[in-house]
């Protein structure tokens, strides 16, 4: 069906609430959330927002951004797509698809992402969106890798560090709450091997409490761990260990730190996202895979 594209703004948070909650029913939304994750990125552009109205109501809307590359171009990531249930079928996600591709060639990009980082939602398309993963095969999209997420269940376990702490603190490490003065030196390490997590770890600022913990040695920042940063509530991510500081326990401490708060919090469960050392979370604290995403690219040049 012809499709006439107009802007998202926060003014509209509720409906595109509204249509999420009902478009992509494995996932748990709120409006604060809709507004941090989409509005609140700083890369958040009017123009790669766009919603498709019927009948005075959002029936569809796409999110993408554009995002810096270190090769020096910029390239296009799609954060969000979802059509109401009531309007499937009706071609409007393969309409929406086509446009925010089309916006994006022109600005320059050069290849589409379907992740969205770092303000991001998912890291890729949960296979059981079914539909989503055909859609994207059928505009052209291919396969980049398979991400996992893990749960771990809050409830069952304490996360008490106080005798490991006591061991680190010995061998010359200090744990810390993350604040505002040691933001610049954290993100200066971060920035060294993960660039990409400097705007997360800022994220974790203006939760309360600050949900982010580090750890020094010698005064210098070592290792990190980070909670409600990106995806949903309850997530926990990124977390990082220098090289020479892998093995000691640290990572597993800033770990627990942030599962106990997360307890605290009144979250039932942890969803760890867009794992890597399966093993690492698997052995520490009993987590389990509990999502699988596909990521899916397409190059725009």
């Amino acid at each position: 069906m012809p499709c006439t594209f107009r802007h998202l703004s926060p003014d509209e948070l509720p409906a595109l609430l509204d249509l999420c909650s009902a478009a992509l029913p494995l996932d748990t939304f709120s409006w604060r959330l809709l507004e941090r994750r989409i509005f609140e990125d700083p890369r958040y552009r009017e123009d790669c927002a766009l919603g498709v109205e019927i009948d005075g109501r959002l029936a569809a809307a796409t999110v993408g951004v554009l995002r810096a590359m270190p090769e020096g171009h910029e390239n296009g990531w799609i954060k969000l797509l979802a059509v109401h249930p009531s309007h499937r079928r009706q071609g409007l996600a393969t309409a929406l698809l086509a446009e925010i591709e089309q916006r994006f060639r022109a600005a320059g990009a050069r290849q589409l992402d379907t992740v969205g980082a770092p303000h991001y939602l998912w890291p890729g398309v949960d296979v059981r969106y079914t539909p989503a993963c055909l859609l994207l095969q059928r505009a052209g999209f291919t396969e980049h890798r398979y991400t996992v997420n893990m749960a771990v269940d809050l409830a069952a376990q304490t996360f008490d560090t106080v005798t490991e702490e006591r061991e680190l603190v010995r061998a010359g490490y200090t744990i810390h709450r993350a604040d505002h003065a040691g933001l610049p030196a954290l993100q200066a390490f971060i920035r060294k091997e993960w660039a990409a997590w400097c705007d997360e770890v800022a994220i974790t600022l203006g939760n309360n409490p600050v949900s982010m913990f580090y750890a020094t040695r010698e005064g210098v920042p070592v290792a990190f761990a980070a909670y409600d940063t990106s995806m949903f509530s309850g997530t926990f991510g990124p977390m990082g260990t220098d090289a020479s500081c892998r093995g000691k326990g640290v990572g597993a401490v800033l770990l627990k730190k942030c599962l106990r708060d997360m307890k605290g919090l009144g979250y039932p469960r942890c969803e760890i996202a867009w794992v890597g050392p399966v093993g690492f979370y698997a052995r520490q604290v009993g987590a389990h895979i509990s999502r699988v995403f596909r990521d899916y690219r397409k190059p725009l040049t």
